[in-house]
């Protein structure tokens, strides 16, 4: 339980919840139909990916030319001047139609906060194409120094403007929905976004008042699975690593059960077939033995590594590596390649799936799309026979 407190406070951010109240509805609809909700069909699945299917094969020249042109579109965060009050003015270059101005959205109540800045639950007021009064969430990062007067540093400047460039570019079901940039006019660096009001998956995993069925547990798999493909090979021509999956940024829709990844302050581009480490990023306990050694080179499969860890908590394991508390021993630890445990109580198929993720050596570890058909192909009435069956005894999440 202390690890599980650690590990929240280490989040810094999403959607604290109330998890006691009775939820069925969204349980309700996915298990009257789950062949709907719970499978994709593999013609579904050709589609979302028959882009990378064309010709991607261009000279390095066009290439780079390619990735010039993206970024010319993407905000950045430049340095200019300081205001009356001594705050560094921050410039961002976005188009008109994505700012987002102070008259757009009422603030309603802090969500959560951390070294970050803060999350806001706001209310939307003529934003967009959005209803007046929908809920959104707004982001703010925490400006330099207490009162906002101090330069950011280069490696917080570099997170921001990640986190800035990719949420903006992302289109897809199971990720986090962006609405806007803060005009900097509002003296504030932030972004507006969905706002899901179910928690995390994370702090639903670990609260004792919820007990997840194995439908529930599997439809995150293929959702999480599915948000990663997407940034891996859905966005073609570009190619992008998240660096930091794991459950706390897995945010959850209430109604339907469905979740989001959220969180791209780590994201990086593959602009050819690997991206060269200048930090870690991620947390330490979902990150992949490659991605420990600062210099290095690594691919989509240091995501895999992380989705590997991901099922394991989601199915009932536990947070990845909880003997260990000294983070210098762990860091040795996964450095060296061993996987976090994989219980014993997992059938055998779910442990194979498992072991292919968390091989040592990245090239040995599924892509995103093998895995998820092999995680498509579980079947549910195995997992109930197993000792798995524990986790399904009940059909309320919240």
């Amino acid at each position: 339980m202390q690890v599980v407190e650690t590990k929240l406070k280490e989040s810094g951010h999403n959607y604290p919840q109330n998890k006691t109240n009775d939820f069925g509805e969204g349980l309700n609809s996915l298990s009257n139909q789950p062949s709907k909700n719970l499978e994709v069909q593999r013609s579904d699945l050709q589609n979302v990916y028959s882009r990378r299917n064309r010709s991607t094969r261009c000279s390095i020249k066009m290439r780079t030319s390619l990735v010039d042109d993206l970024h010319q579109l993407m905000p950045r965060v430049v340095t200019l001047e300081r205001n009356e009050q001594g705050q560094i003015k921050y410039n961002l270059k976005v188009p008109a139609g994505e700012l987002v101005s102070s008259n757009q959205f009422e603030f309603v109540s802090l969500i959560s906060s951390g070294g970050f800045g803060v999350v806001n639950l706001c209310k939307s007021n003529n934003l967009g194409d959005l209803p007046n009064g929908k809920e959104i969430a707004v982001k703010l990062f925490t400006r330099g120094g207490s009162d906002g007067n101090e330069q950011l540093s280069n490696e917080r400047l570099k997170s921001i403007e990640s986190e800035l460039n990719y949420v903006r570019i992302f289109k897809h079901p199971n990720i986090v929905e962006y609405y806007g940039i803060l005009n900097p006019s509002t003296g504030q660096i932030g972004f507006a976004m969905e706002y899901l009001d179910g928690g995390t998956v994370f702090e639903v995993l670990y609260s004792d008042n919820n007990v997840i069925p194995l439908e529930i547990r599997k439809m995150w798999c293929v959702q999480l699975i599915q948000a990663a493909a997407y940034m891996h090979e859905g966005c073609a021509p570009y190619r992008f690593i998240h660096r930091d999956i794991k459950t706390i940024n897995l945010l959850i829709n209430r109604k339907d059960l469905s979740i989001r990844l959220c969180d791209f302050g780590n994201v990086r581009e593959r602009t050819f077939s690997y991206y060269r480490l200048d930090n870690n990023g991620g947390s330490v306990r979902y990150i992949s033995p490659e991605s420990l050694r600062v210099g290095s080179f690594i691919n989509d499969k240091a995501d895999i590594w992380s989705i590997g860890c991901c099922i394991i908590e989601i199915f009932g394991g536990g947070i990845p590596y909880s003997k260990f508390s000294d983070e210098r021993t762990l860091i040795s630890t996964i450095r060296e390649g061993t996987p976090p445990e994989i219980p014993s109580f997992f059938p055998s198929n779910l442990k194979k799936i498992c072991s292919k993720c968390l091989n040592s050596d990245p090239n040995l570890r599924p892509t995103s799309q093998q895995l998820l058909r092999d995680i498509l192909a579980l079947d549910i009435e195995v997992l109930r026979k197993s000792k798995l069956e524990k986790l399904d005894k009940c059909s309320k999440v919240y």
